[in-house]
């Protein structure tokens, strides 16, 4: 019956718009009357091949992650499990988009005696298929090698007591236990929709896999059970968000020869980081618990570039396997990075970027040569042209004389012509100091202000830069000032385009605040109708929220 029931909540999970609330349903009816033995794993979020093969493409995070569990048992004294998984995320160079993944791990399983020990080997690849920019679907396919056996080394039998001389280590066990060992080759694949928020970060998500489908129906020549693969089940939503502090709510359901077990929980996590995204640093705490078995909780300390965590399971109730249950510790330690597509095509196109603007600053320092000798010329031109002034001063001139007896010689003042105006030649500056202004004012429209998610109030770092900006205006009164907004694509255009607006507005007001006019300044929102790269990662929209400066003469 319960088998059925899982093989209905997979067919009609392909047909629902929101699997997660139809899974949370289904695997706590499934979870009724339920018991079987516990999950390898209890932090099961970083342990991804042991859960669920699609989950290897759904982040853009390479992992290299070590687990050890230790689980006390009355049975055996303990079983001790340590697995290392590698696993990395392929995206295109052509579209920067993740559209993949691929991953190993190798797991070895013993008890402290040595009397049991199983070895796996798993290698994993899964793909993705784009819903739209926020929903994805992950498929996985796995590979598993499995040897298990059974030693000898430890045990004793009624057969090593001999009449009258006591137990007798040497002697035979009675027992064949040269078959006690088993290798198989089994597969795995799964599904797994998952929903993103604006900043890149998992808000919902839901999972399916089938575990060892064709794993044999024997284990050291006897029948163990009709279906012997493993069913896993996962689901969990973020319902609470606010400033630093969310709650995730999270649910897995395992099942495997007719046995179900049920783990519920939520997760609380605190952002160490004012910077939101999914490689901001936090700290995870979260409390499970595993149906008629056991409490777990749990701490993760999460880095840009290292995870550390810890949990602890404590038996609970009055059955069987809680029973045998002696406390568990488990340890996770994982070094991660992000993998960005395209590193070469993005400096090229940087390159090029930079080549093009190198392009533009020469043409303007062209023009404003080509201004410079064109008003050096005019000016030669007009003082060449400019009358001689003839001396102010009286010259005394003696008349010719004529005869002894003319007339006394009179001393005449010369007509003094009108002087004219001069005429005014402006003041041109060398060569020199043009270029020294372009090469600061190039300096000056390098720089891009970034803005957070949403937001349009201007950073100390945008500041300071504005205090330069102004600066230069104020030394070079003949400039006039365009400031552009710019956003990046997640939102609407009309909602986009006034944020933009608003960041260009704030950063006029600030200019103006600082003493420069608004006559001199103008500014215009353009939303994300011209990013600078594409909206395909969160440093690229990162890179797109800003404000772009154009300075001009008048």
């Amino acid at each position: 019956m319960i088998l059925f029931l899982q093989k209905l909540a997979l067919a009609v999970l392909l047909f629902v718009k929101k699997p997660v609330w139809l899974l949370l349903v289904c695997l706590i009816t499934l979870s009724l009357h339920s018991q079987a033995q516990q999950f390898n794993f209890s932090q099961y979020n970083y342990t991804p091949l042991r859960v669920n093969p699609a989950l290897v493409a759904s982040g853009n995070e390479a992992y290299a992650i070590l687990n050890f569990r230790s689980q006390g048992t009355h049975a055996f004294t303990r079983f001790n499990t340590a697995m290392l998984s590698l696993t990395r995320p392929l995206l295109s160079r052509k579209t920067k988009k993740r559209w993949g993944g691929v991953g190993i791990s190798v797991m070895d399983d013993r008890t402290s005696e040595g009397m049991y020990s199983s070895q796996t080997l798993v290698a994993n690849f899964a793909y993705n298929f784009i819903l739209n920019p926020n929903q994805m679907i992950s498929v996985g396919v796995q590979g598993n090698y499995y040897t298990q056996k059974i030693s000898s080394e430890g045990l004793s039998t009624g057969s090593q007591y001999i009449a009258r001389r006591g137990y007798d280590a040497s002697a035979s066990l009675g027992e064949e236990l040269n078959d006690w060992r088993i290798n198989y080759l089994s597969f795995s694949a799964g599904a797994y929709w998952y929903q993103l928020d604006a900043y890149d970060r998992k808000k919902a998500y839901a999972g399916i896999s089938l575990r060892d489908f064709n794993q044999p129906n024997e284990a050291f020549k006897k029948r163990v059970s009709a279906f012997p693969s493993t069913f896993i089940a996962h689901a969990g939503v973020r319902v609470y968000e606010n400033g630093r502090i969310s709650i995730s709510p999270e649910v897995l359901l395992s099942s495997s020869a007719g046995a179900n077990l049920m783990n519920v929980g939520a997760t609380f996590s605190y952002a160490l980081d004012d910077k939101v995204s999914p490689s901001s640093a936090r700290m995870d705490v979260a409390t499970r618990y595993v149906v008629g078995r056991a409490a777990v909780l749990s701490a993760q300390f999460v880095q840009k570039s290292y995870v550390i965590g810890f949990s602890y399971d404590f038996a609970l109730g009055q059955t069987i396997t809680s029973d045998a249950l002696q406390g568990a510790p488990e340890l996770v330690l994982a070094l991660k990075k992000t993998i960005e597509a395209g590193t070469k095509k993005k400096h090229k196109k940087k390159k090029k970027h930079k080549k093009k603007h190198k392009k533009k600053k020469k043409k303007s320092k062209k023009k404003t040569a080509h201004k410079t000798t064109s008003a050096k010329k005019t000016a030669q031109e007009q003082a060449e042209n400019k009358p001689v002034e003839k001396p102010t001063q009286t010259v005394e001139q003696k008349t010719p004389i004529a005869a002894k007896d003319s007339l006394p010689v009179v001393q005449v003042k010369p007509i003094v012509e009108k002087e004219k105006e001069p005429v005014i030649v402006k003041e041109v500056k060398p060569k020199e100091e043009i270029l020294k202004k372009a090469s600061e004012l190039d300096k000056l429209l390098d720089r891009h202000c970034e803005f957070n998610f949403n937001q349009s109030e201007l950073t100390e770092v945008t500041k300071d830069y504005l205090n330069e900006l102004a600066l230069f205006m104020k030394e070079n009164p003949a400039f006039v000032l365009t400031v552009t907004g710019h956003t990046d694509n997640v939102g609407t255009a009309l909602a986009n385009e006034q944020l933009s607006q608003r960041r260009a507005d704030n950063v006029l007001k600030y200019l103006n605040s600082v003493g420069i006019e608004m006559s001199r300044m103008q500014a215009v929102g353009k939303g994300f109708a011209a990013p600078l790269v594409p909206n395909d990662t969160p440093e690229h929209r990162n890179t797109n929220r800003r404000v772009a400066f154009d300075l001009s003469e008048k």
